[in-house]
């Protein structure tokens, strides 16, 4: 699918100049410093993985096959660390990112991304909510009346932007104690983050 993108970013969009270079790399993203230096892009955008919730693919490097939610949160937040790394001074990155429920659980995933995106030094520059229209739920209304859950039909756009900070607040998700686990009912895998 990226390289029919490229091809057809190349082909038909006339805002590509003809000269552009377009160039596909890949890798887990949590690798991605050894093919692009620090300090070089504009602007990075994204869409992550949920943890354990879809299927993206069998590789053993798919980032949302993880054992814990904690564990996936390790891993995206090398790959956040990473885009702040190869962001230039000032520049922006757009992550779209959704709440989830997953074996009775609630888990404020965009909460959490918000967090570590200022845990590797972002500044949280906005908060945007696409509306995405009516949600899938919403045309059974007897499912969402057995399942207690209202239809979801939004998602966030966190948009956050590459500061002077020297240095990030926290050095590591490991020594952050301020709750990067907010799913409910979930006292196991909180144990596994110190502070909790």
């Amino acid at each position: 699918i990226n390289r029919e993108t490229k091809n057809k970013l190349l082909a038909e969009n006339p805002f590509v100049p003809n000269e552009a270079k377009i160039t596909l790399i890949e890798t887990d993203s949590r690798n991605m410093m050894s093919h692009i230096g620090e300090q070089v892009a504009d602007f990075s955008i994204t869409s992550p993985p949920f943890y354990n919730l879809e299927y993206y693919g069998d590789e053993s490097g798919q980032l949302g096959k993880q054992n814990t939610y904690p564990d996936f949160l390790y891993s995206l937040e090398t790959v956040l660390r990473n885009v702040y790394l190869t962001l230039k001074t000032g520049c922006f990155f757009a992550i779209e990112v959704n709440d989830f429920w997953l074996d009775g659980k609630f888990y404020i995933y965009h909460a959490d991304t918000l967090r570590l995106l200022q845990l590797v030094g972002f500044e949280i520059w906005e908060i945007i909510i696409a509306d995405y229209g009516a949600g899938f739920l919403r045309c059974f209304a007897t499912e969402m009346d057995r399942l207690k859950r209202v239809s979801k039909q939004h998602s966030y756009i966190l948009v956050a932007r590459k500061g002077n900070i020297a240095t990030p607040r926290f050095a590591t998700i490991k020594d952050y104690t301020g709750g990067l686990d907010n799913s409910l009912n979930n006292n196991e895998e909180k144990n596994r983050l110190p502070g909790f």
